[in-house]
């Protein structure tokens, strides 16, 4: 697969593949044995990590950190996942949306607050995209002509992240 550097520098992940870039960090066996994970191998965390290589900013929200730091202690006992998690926050760039904002987005009822802060991080910036595995943000990003990628066609090629 052929991943070519975006004119885009920033990228936002979904809590789903943040766990998985974790989990994948912390050691890559612990992506077969996590139980929110088995959808991934490690095949799919290199691939990940490749795509985060060819941007220059990773971009979190504390939603979705407080998601992942969950689902991290969720499938897996193992310290060194919330340790990984720990050490990516010092080189990622955190962003804020405030609650209230967010819950007044018309698919909050639908996807929820961490996915709509998403969203509306995106709003507005041309220069960031969201990756994501959950089909229905990917829809409603698409839906509201936002830049997003669906992970899951990259990974079956049917998308080449051009």
């Amino acid at each position: 697969m052929n991943v070519r550097r975006r004119r885009r520098t920033q990228l936002l992940l979904d809590s789903q593949l943040l766990l998985l870039l974790c989990a994948g960090l912390a050691g890559r066996t612990n992506i077969e044995k996590h139980k929110r994970l088995q959808a991934f191998d490690a095949v799919d965390f290199d691939l990940l990590v490749e795509i985060i290589g060819r941007f220059a900013v990773l971009m979190v929200t504390p939603n979705i950190v407080t998601e992942t730091s969950n689902l991290l202690r969720f499938g897996s006992q193992d310290e060194r996942l919330s340790l990984a998690l720990a050490t990516g926050l010092q080189e990622w760039v955190e962003v804020y949306r405030p609650s209230r904002s967010a819950v007044q987005h018309r698919a909050y009822a639908r996807l929820g607050l961490s996915d709509v802060v998403m969203l509306d991080v995106l709003k507005g910036r041309d220069d960031t995209i969201l990756l994501t595995a959950d089909v229905d943000l990917y829809i409603a990003g698409q839906y509201e002509g936002l830049q997003v990628e669906n992970f899951n066609h990259i990974r079956d090629g049917r998308n080449d992240f051009r």
